[in-house]
């Protein structure tokens, strides 16, 4: 797998994967999320997911991310 730039293209919304965040040297699992900020518009903001694949996501709108990738298979 390669990296995949934001510019380029981004996953599909609440999907799991591998980032790269502009601000920190480590790759994390996030997600694209669609939320309401505090004007109740709708927005898509990047959120932390911590590794936890099948978790509960961190909103933060100090994430930007610069790169991406799917996450691969789980061992069977």
């Amino acid at each position: 797998m390669e990296w995949i730039k934001v510019e380029d293209r981004l996953p599909e919304m609440g999907v799991n994967v591998l980032a790269m965040e502009k601000n920190h040297t480590e790759i994390g699992v996030y997600a694209l999320c669609e939320m309401r900020d505090d004007n109740n518009e709708l927005c898509t903001p990047w959120c932390n997911c911590y590794g936890d694949v099948n978790g509960d996501a961190e909103f933060d709108d100090e994430y930007v991310v610069t790169h991406w990738m799917p996450l691969p298979e789980p061992p069977k």
